[in-house]
C-alpha cells in the first residue's frame, strides 16, 4: 500500500501495486488472523497517512470483489 502512495498519480503501476495489496490482505485476513494488525503497528510513523490513503482504496476494492471479512480486517487493523 506504501508503494502505490508513493508513485506519482498518474502512473499505471500504481494500480497494480493496489489490485496486489488487495490480493495480499484478502489473504491475511481471511487466513492470518492478526497479520494485518501487526503490519500496520509496525509501520513507521511516516507511513502511516500514506498507507490510511491506499487502505481506503484496498478496501473499496475487497468490498467490490466479495471479500468482506478482508475488508473488515483491512478496517480493523487500521483503527487498531
Amino acid at each position: 500500500m506504501l508503494v502505490s502512495e508513493l508513485r506519482h498519480r498518474a502512473n499505471d503501476k500504481r494500480n497494480k501495486d493496489l489490485e496486489q495489496a488487495a490480493v495480499l490482505a484478502a489473504l491475511l485476513g481471511e487466513r492470518e488472523e492478526g497479520a494485518l494488525a501487526e503490519a500496520f503497528a509496525a509501520l513507521p510513523s511516516g507511513a502511516r497517512g500514506h498507507v490510511a490513503t491506499a487502505a481506503a482504496a484496498v478496501i473499496e476494492r475487497l468490498e467490490t470483489a466479495g471479500h468482506a471479512r478482508a475488508a473488515d480486517a483491512v478496517r480493523d487493523s487500521m483503527n487498531a
